[in-house]
């Protein structure tokens, strides 16, 4: 039994990708766990941070950024210092798994020549929020430092998706595997409604840059058998307030209360088909393939998007639902609209023979190969 170290810096409970990493590892490993939030997952230690909040000391380190002087705001984030407090606390780790650019600084401190250090890269870390000018001046300089001098220290290193894969590589020379963001196991059963009504699911975050109000107005363009849920996790107060007010005027859709993360899938098999249109606003959401879309398919869903790439290419093969020729609201509905029922039950059939191919299960076996060979 391994010591196995996995540091992120997101809410870990709600963190599908890194629970996924906690639920493989903790099989036959001794797992340790750095992030926010608990996961409240028996048998591993997990070892609780707070994130930084923004007060003065905060503003002060922004200074850093703004003078790009990236080695030492990397030294005095909290988060960092939080993590180099533990470093006796937390047992040798024989693997360690660094989520996203920002936790490889933290990763090096337990990093050896004995251990094998994983670089999960969640996304393209270099246009993270493109279409942010804040972002551009502040931070953008700091993610491609981190890249550009911590990654290669990574003996592996893991994405999401293959055009992610590919810009690491093209820009950075970093060769990566690929480890989907879908759940180990789907639903068996396929859910279908006795009567005409078409429901339509759409669950994550209420992030305006996400443009979540084109599918509230794509329910314009419905015909009478559709509806869809949003079931959405505020962000910002002002912008989820502008999507409550949209859907109040509408009879078509309506905002539920997300349910907790053990219940997404479950709870999604009750309806028809599952939603994202999603513009391609900055590098990341062009070459998107999320959680939700493979949460989707793992409730045997028929899916619903734009003309997202990455999503089109597995929508396409495996035959797993609709696709709009452009990210209007319109063209989507008019695809939702030639959907009968028994299509809808098509696509669902897909999707559930589809699901043993695509699940991440898959991604982490042929990762433990690649950890041996280092650890030989």
């Amino acid at each position: 039994m391994r010591n196995v170290l996995i540091i992120s810096f997101s809410p870990v409970s709600k963190d599908p990708r890194v629970r996924r990493q906690i639920e493989y590892y903790s099989k036959n490993n001794k797992v340790s766990v750095i992030g926010f939030s608990n996961p409240n997952i028996n048998g591993i230690n997990f070892y609780e941070i707070e994130q930084e909040r923004k007060n003065l000391i905060w503003y002060f380190k922004l200074l850093f950024l703004l003078f790009r002087l990236y080695g030492i705001y990397n030294i005095f984030k909290k988060e960092y210092q939080q993590v180099k407090s533990l470093k006796n606390q937390i047992p040798y780790p024989k693997i360690i798994i660094a989520n996203d650019h920002d936790t490889l600084k933290s990763a090096l401190i337990f990093h050896s020549k004995k251990s094998v250090l994983i670089f999960d890269a969640h996304e393209y870390s270099p246009e993270e929020n493109t279409d942010s000018l804040k972002w551009r001046i502040l931070l953008q300089g700091f993610n491609i430092h981190n890249i550009k001098k911590h990654a290669k220290k990574a003996e592996l290193m893991t994405t999401v998706c293959q055009s992610i894969s590919k810009k690491y590589f093209d820009e950075f020379q970093l060769k990566s595997s690929l480890i989907l963001n879908s759940p180990f196991q789907n639903i068996s059963t396929i859910h279908v409604s006795n009567d005409d009504s078409i429901k339509i699911l759409h669950h994550g975050l209420a992030l305006e840059s996400r443009h979540i109000e084109n599918m509230i107005f794509m329910c314009d363009f419905l015909d009478s058998r559709f509806t869809l849920d949003l079931m959405l996790v505020p962000n910002k107060l002002d912008y989820y307030e502008s999507l409550i007010k949209l859907c109040e005027s509408r009879k078509n859709v309506r905002i539920i209360e997300p349910v907790n993360f053990e219940q997404i899938i479950p709870f999604s098999t009750y309806y028809d088909i599952g939603l994202f249109l999603l513009e391609p606003s900055n590098f990341n959401y062009k070459y998107a393939l999320p959680n939700k879309f493979f949460e989707y398919i793992a409730s045997n869903l028929t899916l619903a998007i734009g003309p997202s790439e990455e999503m089109v290419k597995i929508v396409k093969k495996y035959e797993l639902g609709v696709l709009a020729k452009s990210f209007k609201p319109e063209d989507l509905a008019l695809e939702l609209n030639n959907l009968t029922k028994e299509k809808i039950y098509y696509h669902k059939m897909k999707c559930n023979s589809a699901f043993e191919e695509l699940s991440s299960y898959n991604g982490f076996k042929d990762m433990d190969k690649k950890i041996e060979n280092y650890l030989k």
